[in-house]
């Protein structure tokens, strides 16, 4: 399941009362070294911008068959709940439905609102960051490979900061002298 999605899991089932469902195994590829890493890293990047084609067709599809943005997005979360709950391992329906629910809804409106490119990057940070061995400890074994995965993920923001500012200074008008 996405990286949101499983300490949804997590909190859902402290809630429930039940013990929590198994934990995913990373990608073993970053505990390999950060060379390794960085190649983990870049294959990502080819399977986020099909899965955001593959929704987007869907929901083209869905606009062609229903001839409104609503029941294109239905049609597009319907595809994209498909290959969540594929990924889903726990025996609580209900409430794996909402998680499911509660992460398709943002991919499929980041893809409305935001373009095929935000739903692409979205589905590249999910994945980078559920498949990386995060780590806060430097010392750690697996640091090495974890800090390219989280570096991408704040060179995007950084860039999508700055590509948001479209030419004006970076931080407004505080640094500049009157």
């Amino acid at each position: 399941m996405a990286f949101l999605g499983s300490f949804a899991l997590v909190g859902a089932a402290l809630v429930v009362g039940e013990p929590p469902p198994t934990p995913r195994a990373t990608n073993l590829q970053f505990l390999l070294g950060p060379w390794t890493a960085i190649a983990a890293v870049l294959r990502m990047i080819p399977n986020a911008l099909t899965t955001a084609m593959a929704i987007a067709i869907a929901f083209a599809f869905g606009r062609a068959l229903t001839r409104g943005t609503a029941g294109a997005a239905i049609v597009a979360g319907a595809v994209l709940s498909v290959f969540v709950l594929g990924e889903s391992s726990w025996n609580r329906p209900l409430v794996t439905l909402a998680i499911t629910f509660a992460f398709v809804a943002p991919m499929v409106a980041t893809l409305i609102y935001g373009g095929l490119l935000a739903a692409a990057v979205a589905f590249l940070v999910n994945q980078e960051l559920s498949n990386a061995p995060l780590t806060l400890n430097p010392s750690m074994p697996h640091a090495a490979g974890a800090m390219w995965p989280v570096l991408l993920v704040l060179a995007l923001a950084v860039f999508g900061f700055y590509a948001s500012r479209k030419g004006q200074p970076l931080f407004g008008r505080w640094l500049q002298s009157d």
